[in-house]
């Protein structure tokens, strides 16, 4: 079950979403976007948001319930199940 992770303070790194999301149970991934500068190559800050992925559904749905609306370095962090991107559908 993959988790979109929103509201981060901009000093969370994915080591402190790790350590948040496996005190409920095994983590298959974190990952937390950054900005790309203009030149596309250099990263800035991330974005505010990462996905965690974890393959126990009784073990996620456990965190969800857990960790939605606490505290997370300074901010409240809000934890809710991500879904696929959709596929843009264009007029022909």
């Amino acid at each position: 079950m993959t988790f979109y992770v929103s509201n981060l303070s901009t000093d969370t790194t994915r080591e402190h979403l790790l350590e948040a999301f496996k005190k409920h149970g095994a983590v298959a991934s974190v990952s937390i976007p950054a900005e790309r500068m203009k030149d596309g190559k250099a990263f800035g800050p991330h974005r505010g948001y990462g996905f965690v992925v974890m393959d126990d559904a009784d073990q996620a749905h456990g965190a969800m319930a857990a960790l939605d609306q606490q505290m997370l370095r300074g901010q409240v962090m809000s934890v809710r199940v991500a879904y696929p991107r959709r596929t843009p559908v264009y007029p022909s």
